[in-house]
């Protein structure tokens, strides 16, 4: 892949990182993580100067959805704290050798 393929589907990552986690898709997080983390370590072994702009911009778009996804869990441990649901740390699909709880809607 080259430089510029990655950088734009890491760009393409974000922004569906960022729907995913306004939607709550916790499963779907995990797995832009998992690819985001394949396309830094693919574009770290050769850092070209001319990427630098566009690196500094995903960072701020990385920084913005790490706070939707610390607002989004947020909301969820409200949410389930408001129906009397004790959901331990850990549990969830973002979880690991985990079992799913069982699926909750949250309406404003």
């Amino acid at each position: 892949m080259t430089e510029d393929s990655a950088l734009s589907r890491l760009e393409t990552v974000v922004r569906a990182e960022r729907e995913a986690i306004g939607k709550l898709d916790s499963a779907a997080v995990l797995q832009f993580t998992e690819e985001k983390r394949a396309l830094l370590e693919e574009l770290t072994r050769e850092l070209p100067r001319g990427s630098i702009e566009r690196l500094q911009a995903l960072r701020r778009d990385l920084q913005h959805n790490l706070i939707l996804l610390a607002h989004a869990r947020d909301l969820v441990r409200d949410a389930l704290a408001a129906a009397h649901v004790s959901v331990p740390i850990g549990l969830g699909p973002l979880a690991r050798n985990s079992s799913s709880p069982p699926r909750l809607r949250v309406t404003g």
